[in-house]
């Protein structure tokens, strides 16, 4: 498959003359590519912050050839993720382009809410349409937006004989917490 052959022809006439040709070639096809990528194992989340995190695998191979992938489909959820729920995830755009099978590649997931449980996984893909199995999820929370607690509030105290009445103290009040917008 996908082999070059080169050929020439000898012909012989009634008289006995040898006559052979230039050379030809021809090449055969190459055998159709039918196998998927490698599948993603190692996908792993970092750097989480309040509307995103950073995604990080080793690239994966094509096979038969070994060498890069042609595309990566990423994906992510609120939802548990897996191969019956993949085609409702939401789609990450902007990719990486594949880097040489084993090199580390990194993609930040962007816009999301803050405070949430994500599931994201990966797929990758061959310049013949093959799409490999579905990657290791990864589940992460994204960081809630931190809010100051209020400063402790304290009252004097006061003490002696306030005429009159005898002495006493005045003891603090409780102030409720302030509302919270959401």
């Amino acid at each position: 498959a996908g082999t070059l052959y080169h050929y020439r022809v000898r012909s012989r006439d009634a008289a006995g003359n040898l006559a052979i040709s230039l050379d030809n070639t021809f090449q055969t096809l190459p055998a159709s590519d039918t196998q998927s990528p490698t599948q993603i194992t190692n996908l792993s989340a970092s750097d989480v912050r309040q509307n995103s995190f950073t995604l990080s695998w080793l690239a994966s191979q094509d096979l038969p050839s070994g060498g890069a992938v042609a595309s990566y489909d990423i994906r992510y959820s609120t939802s548990p993720l897996s191969e019956s729920t993949w085609s409702g995830a939401a789609q990450a755009t902007g990719e990486p382009a594949p880097s040489s099978p084993g090199t580390t590649q990194l993609y930040i997931l962007a816009g999301l809410s803050s405070g949430t449980r994500y599931y994201a996984g990966i797929k990758s893909s061959d310049s013949a349409g093959n799409v490999s199995l579905l990657s290791n999820i990864v589940t992460t929370i994204t960081a809630a937006i931190s809010v100051p607690a209020p400063a402790p509030v304290t009252f004097p105290t006061s003490s002696g004989s306030g005429g009159g009445g005898g002495g006493g103290s005045v003891l603090p009040t409780p102030v409720p917490p302030p509302s919270r917008v959401a």
